[in-house]
């Protein structure tokens, strides 16, 4: 990567022609979804952009949470589900999650889940 470009983890090849350095590769795109869980211990979801590659989700406030793939988990809580503990966050990277809806919940209400969601 050429010195100063940002890497925002996407896949690149760089050519070099009369001494000048080329990036080659799609542009990610952010978005950010704020989903407020006005219930304790209830079942929310965020269904993910086209070309998800990674995400990161947390409360904003730091509270612990409980994440899935699969509704009617995260509510009860019923296993498999996973906690993500206070003042932490949740990332993945490198995949392919086109045509897939994360499952949260909380056990306090009112809380909001931040999630940042990279797609290319």
């Amino acid at each position: 990567m050429a010195s100063g470009a940002p890497d925002f983890g996407v896949y690149q090849k760089q050519y070099t022609s009369d001494g000048k350095v080329y990036t080659v590769g799609a542009a990610p795109t952010p978005t950010i979804y704020n989903v407020t869980m006005t219930d304790a211990d209830t079942e929310y979801s965020q269904a993910l952009p086209t070309n998800c590659k990674k995400f990161t989700i947390q409360t904003r406030d730091g509270t612990s949470f409980r994440i899935a793939f699969t509704t009617g988990k995260v509510a009860g809580p019923t296993a498999p589900y996973f906690t993500v503990p206070e003042y932490s966050t949740y990332n993945e990277d490198n995949l392919d999650l086109s045509d897939k809806t994360i499952y949260f919940a909380c056990g306090s209400a009112g809380k909001i889940i931040e999630l940042l969601a990279w797609s290319w």
